[in-house]
């Protein structure tokens, strides 16, 4: 008797290589909206790893406007508000 080893692909979401300016170029399309990450993720095809790699960079170098929601409130992991600031 031979056994064959059965193998199940499932579908993925395609996902795309990012960078930071990805992030802006969204952020300035949607500006003056404030977006989270989850919303990020659906609108970029991005895995949650890399966006939080990415906007935590933005951060860092006050490259973006961020602030905490009203979520942070309670206990738990931050969330994040994020827009491209306003242009001069």
């Amino acid at each position: 008797m031979v056994f064959f080893r059965q193998v199940f692909i499932l579908p993925t979401l395609e996902r795309r290589d990012m960078g930071q300016q990805q992030v802006m170029d969204y952020l300035e399309e949607v500006w003056p909206k404030w977006v989270d990450t989850k919303e990020l993720i659906g609108a970029l095809s991005v895995g949650c790893a890399s966006l939080n790699s990415c906007v935590k960079r933005l951060r860092e170098t006050d490259d973006v406007e961020w602030k905490l929601s009203n979520l942070s409130a309670n206990p738990g992991p931050a969330h994040y508000l994020y827009r491209a600031k306003q242009k001069e």
